[in-house]
């Protein structure tokens, strides 16, 4: 048995450092933890951030791929010591979908989408207008350390998408603090 974090929130938000600290506490309780993230696609050999969009579907993939494979094997561990983190944006339900149904196809114990408290409650950050958002991408762009462009981030904003009563059954929402509110 296996628990799957979904982070939720676009860069700048935090989830990176949330979701160390999450992987910290679980490997201190005894969990076997692995974070999982596109941005690990976009660094080279030394360490260094190469974004580029173009190669954002890929990344997501190999995720995807790298997520199975984890959880495949964490399907043996009938202890439930497995924690698998996905650090990405999954700001849109097609980023997250994929890897909540294998788990729950392999019978994960836990499938939990870990959302940034700036995208909570949802009518407050859907009826902010342009300019609002763009103050938040801006804040954003500043908090990041990636060298993410700023349009990056008002895109992933912009393009954020609550799937309301879509959500399957079997993932548990949460909130973490992005100390923006």
């Amino acid at each position: 048995m296996f628990d799957v974090f979904l982070m939720q929130g676009p860069s700048g938000s935090g989830k990176s450092k949330y979701a160390k600290m999450m992987k910290d506490a679980a490997v201190e309780a005894g969990y076997i933890t692995s974070i999982l993230s596109a941005d690990d696609y976009f660094r080279d050999d030394s360490g260094n951030y190469n974004f580029d969009r173009r190669m954002l579907n890929r990344a997501h993939m190999s995720v995807v791929t790298r997520a199975f494979r984890l959880m495949n094997h964490a399907t043996d561990d009938k202890n439930g010591r497995y924690r698998i983190i996905i650090d990405n944006t999954h700001m849109e339900t097609w980023e997250w979908e994929a890897i909540s149904v294998i788990a729950h196809e392999l019978g994960a114990r836990r499938i939990v989408l870990q959302g940034a408290d700036i995208l909570h409650p949802f009518d407050e950050f859907c009826v902010q207008d342009h300019d609002s958002l763009d103050t938040m991408a801006r804040v954003l762009h500043h908090r990041q350390d990636k060298g993410m462009d700023y349009s990056v981030i008002l895109g992933q904003l912009m393009k954020y998408k609550k799937s309301g009563g879509e959500l399957p059954d079997y993932i548990e929402v949460r909130i973490f603090n992005t100390g923006l509110k």
